[in-house]
């Protein structure tokens, strides 16, 4: 019988597999080997490889950045500079985890593939920018903030936030962002995203 914790732990075997040995590199074979089920079982689950990768992907996503949305779409009350704050500091400890960085690689290396680079699109980045909109369009309603645009306001806060770690993990070894440069970098952000939309 398929059930969810299995689907997840499969999931968590697969994703370090694609990380360890690429998108190519990577097996159905050999991933079914580490997850200790026959490929006939993984194919139960996911329809594909590239299905599989995309369940990695959203899988991921899920656990480690849906929570942060959840509760910033809930806290258009509040005083929008801790809001955002809390919010970026959240934000970029995830992005900037070793487990993303290696997630954002293995991604970044099928972007040649037009209709996965639109599912990752869907599955990550827009589910963001939608949740920051949606947000900023809240918080601004409730006379909190003054953003026209919101999402043209999510397109400006998200380039803030990254603004002093792009490319870090990316492009380079070794850049290590600690829990306060990473609260300083995002009270630049804050402040300077403030000092245009109220």
């Amino acid at each position: 019988m398929r059930t969810e914790a299995r689907r997840e732990a499969i999931l968590d075997t697969a994703g370090a597999v694609f990380m360890e040995l690429g998108y190519e590199g990577a097996s159905m074979t050999e991933i079914a080997a580490r997850a200790g089920c026959s490929k006939v079982t993984l194919y139960g689950y996911f329809a594909s490889k590239d299905d599989m990768f995309l369940s990695v992907i959203a899988h991921h996503v899920g656990r480690e950045v849906d929570p942060i949305l959840e509760q910033l779409a809930a806290s258009a009350q509040e005083d929008p500079s801790m809001v955002l704050k809390r919010f970026g500091e959240r934000y970029l400890a995830v992005t900037l985890a070793p487990e993303s960085i290696a997630m954002k690689r293995l991604i970044i290396a099928q972007l040649s593939d037009p209709e996965l680079s639109k599912r990752f699109w869907t599955l990550g980045p827009q589910r963001y920018l939608d949740a920051v909109e949606a947000y900023l369009a809240a918080a601004t309603s409730a006379g909190r903030l003054k953003v026209v645009d919101p999402k043209l306001g999510a397109q400006h806060l998200t380039a803030l936030y990254e603004a002093e770690t792009s490319g870090g993990g990316l492009f380079a070894s070794g850049w290590i962002f600690t829990r306060n440069d990473i609260k300083r970098i995002v009270g630049r952000a804050v402040d300077t995203f403030r000092s245009i939309y109220g």
